[in-house]
């Protein structure tokens, strides 16, 4: 079981356009573990957060190597 930490949108200037949604949750159980959400209107959109100067800078270079775990997975929604 997880619980909402946080959620909205980073409409700074300047900051990545193609990342419209995100929440975080953390575990109940274990306060470790936390669950990202990130939404984005493409796969292309996905792809250039991947590729920015900052997710490459604070996430490849910072955040990912502290973790125990890490697993990404992605979806597409249903066509309405």
């Amino acid at each position: 079981m997880v619980v909402p930490a946080r959620s909205g949108r980073d409409n700074r200037p300047g900051v990545q356009p193609f990342h419209p949604r995100y929440e975080y949750f953390r575990g109940v159980e274990d306060p470790q573990k936390i669950v990202i959400l990130e939404s984005y209107r493409t796969a292309a959109d996905f792809q250039a957060h991947r590729d920015s100067q900052h997710f490459q800078e604070i996430g490849v270079g910072t955040i990912i190597p502290l973790l125990h775990d890490r697993s990404v997975s992605t979806y597409d929604s249903p066509a309405g």
